[in-house]
């Protein structure tokens, strides 16, 4: 059975933007140190304490690694990587550039017939690198009805491209703003301390795979393309 040292990292997914995009909150619980050598995210001293009479003590001491991704998941480096700092400056880019948009219908606006059109506008493209960034743009969606609704379409390192209407659009900024990333970090660890380990467990095939997956409860057919993620095993 697995212990609590084992695990490399946990994820929560926290939104799908489409069928191969999503908004996920992932905390590493363990890295490569200096002397390449693996390095669990909590660690545990024991010594003894003067105070107490030379009695032996315990310490923990934790190394809290946390982030939002954006995983594109058949497009292996395609995914942006959300840390504290850059959660501040989205944030603060989507309320001055983007939010507007919708909010002040600065673009959005009625033509002859009810028809909702675009005005003049400029794309804005939130950057982190010259390789990661996303540019945002308005849209005019269209449902399976033929009804009009405000969108916004977000370009992922110029080669992902997702589509999402206002309210969706909405739910991501509250996402991005409202979750307390430490919070949300040290809730992640604990649930991995807690056991039972090993639940509802599957082992994927091929590269970063121990041996073939169990037919125990779902069939690797169910599992085709989840599992093992390139672009979060590499960060």
């Amino acid at each position: 059975m697995p212990e609590f040292t084992d695990y490399e990292r946990i994820a929560d997914t926290l939104m799908f933007f489409n069928s191969n995009i999503t908004l996920e909150f992932v905390t590493q619980l363990a890295r490569k140190n200096k002397f390449g050598q693996r390095q669990f995210f909590s660690l545990e001293t024991e010594y003894n304490s003067e105070t107490y009479n030379g009695s032996p003590v315990r310490s923990i001491r934790r190394s809290m690694s946390y982030y939002f991704v954006i995983s594109v998941k058949d497009n292996f480096g395609g995914g942006i990587v959300i840390r504290q700092q850059d959660k501040e400056l989205l944030t603060l880019f989507l309320e001055q550039k983007v939010i507007p948009w919708i909010i002040q219908n600065s673009v959005f606006h009625l033509v002859k017939g009810g028809i909702l059109a675009l005005k003049e506008f400029e794309p804005v493209t939130y950057a982190q690198s010259e390789t990661k960034y996303i540019t945002f743009e308005p849209i005019i969606m269209t449902d399976e009805e033929g009804k009009q609704s405000a969108g916004i379409r977000m370009n992922l390192n110029g080669s992902d491209v997702v589509d999402l209407n206002a309210d969706k659009f909405m739910g991501f900024y509250s996402i991005i703003k409202h979750t307390d990333m430490y919070l949300a970090s040290c809730a992640q660890a604990n649930y991995t301390k807690m056991p039972p380990y090993g639940v509802n467990q599957y082992k994927p095939t091929g590269l970063g795979a121990s041996r073939e997956p169990s037919n125990d409860a779902w069939s690797s057919a169910n599992y085709k393309g989840r599992g093992y993620n390139a672009f979060l095993d590499s960060k």
